[in-house]
């Protein structure tokens, strides 16, 4: 993920798994990058994929698909993954709050917050779903978060991996390993995942054909997409913010 002039990449290699931290020297362009530093994740055995951060970088969220947990660190110096110290895991494999009895997914792939920190969105590939939390408490705590609806979007991707939102909640982004093709929803509540109904796709399979994550930059003119097979990032340009309708491959 991009956050201005710092870009973030998970490592997961078998025997070597870290948060990748490199610097931009022009913010939002992805040529400009060098590396910086890395917070090596001492579990070896797990299998890392989501990466997100709270809006002011104190806090940094990893995906473990492994035993579908989402763990939370501390960051005592904002954005510098060096500083990073454990300080919760949330279970994904089972529903709390008022779906105690529904499984939700044991494969976290990417996870997505409102800029309040009052909901979190989690993209699961063993069940095509995505699922919302709501904090029902301090913002952005992990202790505090509850599940409370899954949207399931097997129909257009049956292997999510990546998600992002429009800053407003009106439109939400996915994309995934089947379908090679970015995924856009609309939400007529903002971030209310029960009202969302999938309005368009624009492929990337072009470029990507295993295609792990999705970000915007702070315009939503320059839309970004990692992928696996290519082990890159690609770079759209979009005349219309957020629409992708009127996106085209740069690079």
């Amino acid at each position: 993920m991009c956050i201005r002039d710092r870009m973030y990449v998970i490592h997961s290699l078998t025997g070597y798994k870290s948060v990748e931290q490199f610097d931009l020297t022009t913010a939002w362009d992805t040529s400009t990058l060098s590396h910086n530093t890395r917070l090596s994740v001492s579990n070896s055995d797990v299998q890392l994929r989501a990466l997100a951060f709270k809006p002011d970088g104190t806090r940094m969220y990893i995906g473990q698909t492994t035993y579908g947990k989402v763990l939370q660190y501390d960051l005592s110096t904002p954005f510098i993954v060096t500083s990073a110290s454990f300080s919760y895991a949330l279970s994904t494999t089972e529903a709390n709050g008022p779906h105690a009895s529904a499984s939700v997914d044991n494969a976290p792939e990417d996870i997505h917050f409102n800029d309040a920190g009052t909901q979190m969105f989690i993209v699961g590939s063993k069940t095509g779903q995505v699922h919302q939390y709501t904090f029902m408490g301090s913002q952005f705590t992990l202790s505090n978060a509850t599940h409370t609806y899954s949207l399931t979007i097997t129909d257009e991707e049956s292997s999510p991996a990546g998600i992002t939102f429009n800053p407003t909640g009106t439109k939400m982004f996915i994309v995934g390993n089947n379908g090679k093709e970015v995924n856009q929803y609309t939400l007529s509540t903002p971030f209310v995942l029960s009202s969302a109904d999938h309005d368009s796709a624009f492929s990337v399979s072009s470029q990507e054909l295993n295609a792990r994550a999705i970000w915007f930059d702070n315009t939503g003119k320059k839309m970004f997409v990692i992928g696996f097979a290519g082990d890159d990032i690609n770079v759209y340009k979009l005349t219309v913010p957020f629409v992708l309708s009127s996106a085209s491959f740069v690079s």
